[in-house]
């Protein structure tokens, strides 16, 4: 499965492989627990990261990421498990993580329904043989930015 994600230029003099991430808290692991977060197209990516332009209002600065992981090393989340529940999605998550089972958790997406995100697992051995290509700078149409004004 090919993946992608932006990662803004200050996230990337930290970490410049673009995959690794500072552990903070959100919709499926908790602070402290390491996951990557991907989409499945590099559209679904931006739309995630303007969930958090309320945020920073900072919508230039970021680097299109993009991997390729093995289909074989990824598995589904429990449909179960409600999206919007924080309550459950982060011990899902957490537990996953721990788990050690899989380098990748495909989730839905809450921002872009029928779409995916992939979680990368950091902490699994798989995570430090991946390849991510860092495809370039990944600029807003102004018809979006202007939306934030």
């Amino acid at each position: 499965m090919i993946a992608y994600r932006l990662a803004h230029q200050s996230a990337l003099l930290a970490r410049p492989d673009g995959l690794t991430t500072a552990g903070g808290e959100a919709r499926w692991n908790s602070g402290g627990v390491f996951v990557t977060y991907m989409a499945e197209h590099a559209a679904l990516a931006a739309l995630e990261v303007l969930n958090d332009a309320g945020i920073s209002r900072q919508m230039n600065g970021y680097e299109l990421i993009k991997v390729d992981v093995a289909e074989h090393s990824i598995e589904t989340a429990d449909p179960a498990v409600d999206v919007q529940d924080h309550g459950q999605t982060r011990p899902y998550g957490d537990a996953w993580v721990h788990s050690g089972r899989s380098l990748g958790l495909c989730v839905p997406s809450v921002t872009g329904p029928e779409s995916w995100n992939l979680l990368l697992n950091q902490r699994h051995p798989a995570f430090l043989s991946l390849t991510p290509a860092r495809l370039g700078a990944y600029t807003f149409d102004q018809r979006i930015t202007d939306l934030l004004k």
